[in-house]
């Protein structure tokens, strides 16, 4: 697929920046702990999802950072910095993601800090014990969340996955990446 794809809800967003600082430098770390240094799916620090696809000019996602969970334009992201896997999530099972996506903006302000944390420990220790707090979100979390209202089954709980868990498991079933935040063609070689 080339970057001009035409952006569909539910597609998801795999982000290559440090804008989050440590946490940033923490989950690319965390990736190249578990996938290896030159693993190319170590290299995403951010994930999020498309909400609102319908005018390709000003696609918006929604995306749990530092500030809480919101919707954003993803023209926020250089296409550069960020891929795209296209999902395939048909019509009914969006309306099922959607509103979960609702009720978190409704419900979950705050980001996952002590998720965050108990991720790290998991990272940096191999240790199976998830930490998570309830009624927050980390990015990753709240894609791989939404994403269980279709058709995906994640190899982990839905908020320990990592972006490099979402390229991972999502390269394996052979989805593919283009580097639709711009106008280039994916860097993910197939």
């Amino acid at each position: 697929m080339s970057g001009t794809s035409r952006l569909r809800n539910g597609d998801i967003v795999l982000v290559d920046r440090r804008s989050q600082g440590l946490v940033s430098v923490a989950v690319k770390l965390g990736g190249q702990l578990r996938y290896g240094r030159h693993s190319p799916h170590a290299r995403y620090s951010h994930a999020a999802i498309v909400y609102d696809a319908d005018d390709q000019d000003t696609v918006r996602i929604v995306e749990a950072t530092s500030s809480g969970v919101h919707v954003a334009f993803l023209s926020k992201y250089g296409g550069d910095e960020c891929d795209v896997i296209h999902t395939g999530v048909d019509e009914h099972d969006w309306r099922q993601v959607k509103a979960f996506l609702d009720d978190v903006l409704d419900r979950r302000t705050t980001y996952g800090y002590l998720t965050y944390f108990g991720l790290t420990l998991y990272a940096l220790t191999g240790s199976r014990l998830c930490i998570q707090e309830a009624g927050t979100a980390i990015c990753s979390g709240l894609v791989c969340d939404a994403l269980t209202r279709s058709r995906f089954i994640w190899r982990r709980p839905p908020y320990a996955c990592t972006p490099a868990d979402i390229s991972a498991q999502l390269e394996a079933e052979g989805e593919t990446a283009t580097g639709a935040c711009g106008s280039q063609a994916g860097r993910r070689s197939h």
